[in-house]
């Protein structure tokens, strides 16, 4: 079985391995969601990137 395989967003974000926008921000404005994620952690260089999948996994051997 697979160890923590459940991972918590807050707790992601709360060790600066995620961001997440406000929950006031509109998921339908893209650029609403960038504007905040660049203001919200001060960083101006942020680029939205669509690989076109919900999901990305990335395998590393041990």
């Amino acid at each position: 079985m697979a160890q923590n395989a459940a991972i918590d967003p807050v707790v992601e974000e709360t060790n600066g391995q995620a961001y997440m926008p406000d929950p006031d921000v509109s998921v339908k404005n893209s650029n609403g969601i960038m504007d905040n994620l660049r203001d919200k952690y001060n960083n101006k260089l942020m680029q939205q990137f669509d690989f076109f999948a919900p999901e990305i996994a990335i395998r590393v051997d041990k």
